[in-house]
Parts: structure tokens; C-alpha cells; sequence
């Protein structure tokens, strides 16, 4: 997004982990990288499935998304 205001990622709150940023050059490069964390996640921590969301703004960027997450064996509602 060219057009994108520069902005602070803050909290009031000091308790949990730091928030991580991740850039993609592609939608189908952010699908990989989404679901490479939550699989790393999932092993190191041994989490579940619910225990993680994915936010986005439009239906279209989904489906890279999903088309990585059905790659990978990952499930997911919508």
C-alpha cells in the first residue's frame, strides 16, 4: 500500500510476548509464513487449533490463506 500512514504498534498492557511483524511479498508468501508459525507454534508449544485466529480485512486475501492452510493439514473454520 503505497498510500499506508506510518503508525506505532503499542500496548498498554506489559504482560505476554512482544508483538512480531512479518512482511510478505506476496499473498501466497504470507499464507506459507502464517501457517509455518502456527504448525512451529503448535509443536514447540504444544498448542491446539483453537488457540489461534487469523484476522484480515477482505474476503480475497483468504485465499491464499486457506489454499496453504488445506496444503498443510492445518483446519480451519471461516
Amino acid at each position: 500500500n503505497k498510500e499506508q500512514i506510518k503508525k506505532e504498534v503499542w500496548t498498554d498492557n506489559e504482560e505476554g510476548n512482544k508483538i512480531e511483524i512479518y512482511k510478505a511479498s506476496s499473498d501466497n508468501e504470507e499464507g506459507k509464513i502464517i501457517a509455518n508459525i502456527i504448525l512451529e507454534q503448535k509443536l514447540s508449544k504444544q498448542l491446539h487449533n483453537y488457540d489461534f485466529a487469523v484476522l484480515y480485512r477482505t474476503n480475497s486475501q483468504s485465499r491464499a490463506i486457506e489454499e496453504t492452510l488445506r496444503k498443510k493439514n492445518i483446519p480451519y473454520k471461516i
